[in-house]
């Protein structure tokens, strides 16, 4: 790819072009976790959540999923508010090899009903106030597993939501994960043919419309956002990938002088 020049703005520490790597999202995500370790990645109301701790947390749902057979070609559901069980769920699917789809719980129910319906959706994890809904269209929907979430997991991975009144193809989001290991799975990721993301529109001039992605795709937007910013990826090991920050050297083609270097945060 041909970075453009901006005379102005243009990182002059960047190279000309830079080459798009070709590795699924797991690589970079294993990449923040052994860079950043227990930093803060998620701050949601009074809780946070470091690097490691998503890293971990994420394997282990993926690990469930794969488990109970889910992987490439299925997709998986996230019917949550913004919470970290959400970015738990997101790259937890997405390490598990199946593809992510979001639902705004705020969405009419018919249409919730009907993106399940277009996608082909085999498992929904959804917060427990969402639950009815999945419930009350359970012929219709068809779903093999729901896993369901609440607020009161937000108090840590070992607090459980009680699910005595569901049937058994329900299971608790912590109950669930805290069942297996943080290990990676061994799975034939091709990131220029398989999906990992399934967007819809909000369907305003009519019905509603998906895009679907593949992890070249996440992965280039990444990269391109990070050069932008004068940061270029590179490998940490067989399977982690990061990034690190070039020296800033911005011209000004107005003031004609070139600012000081800076190193970038």
């Amino acid at each position: 790819m041909v970075l453009q020049k901006n005379p102005k703005f243009y990182n002059h520490a960047l190279p000309d072009s830079i080459d798009l790597p070709v590795f699924p999202i797991g690589r970079m995500f294993k990449g923040s976790k052994g860079k950043y370790g227990n930093g803060t990645a998620v701050i949601f109301n009074n809780h946070r959540i470091s690097f490691k701790e998503l890293y971990t947390e994420s394997l282990k749902l993926a690990n469930a999923l794969y488990e109970l057979g889910y992987g490439k070609g299925d997709v998986i559901t996230v019917y949550l508010p913004n919470s970290i069980q959400f970015v738990i769920s997101y790259y937890g699917i997405i390490l598990s090899g199946a593809t992510y789809s979001p639902i705004d719980p705020l969405m009419p129910v018919s249409e919730v009903v009907s993106q399940i319906k277009d996608n082909g959706t085999v498992a929904v994890i959804a917060h427990e106030s969402c639950v009815k809904n999945l419930v009350d269209h359970a012929d219709e929907l068809l779903l093999r597993n729901v896993i369901v979430t609440g607020d009161v997991e937000l108090d840590g991975f070992d607090v459980f939501i009680d699910l005595s009144q569901f049937s058994s193809n329900y299971f608790g989001f912590n109950d669930l994960k805290i069942r297996f290991e943080a290990k990676q799975l061994n799975l034939l990721i091709d990131p220029q043919k398989n999906s990992t993301y399934l967007s819809y529109t909000g369907g305003t001039t009519g019905g509603q419309k998906s895009v679907l992605s593949k992890h070249y795709n996440y992965v280039s937007s990444c990269i391109v956002s990070g050069a932008s910013r004068g940061m270029l990826p590179y490998i940490i090991d067989s399977d982690g990938v990061t990034v690190k920050p070039l020296t800033m050297q911005m011209n000004s083609s107005r003031n004609n002088y070139a600012s000081p270097k800076q190193q970038l945060p």
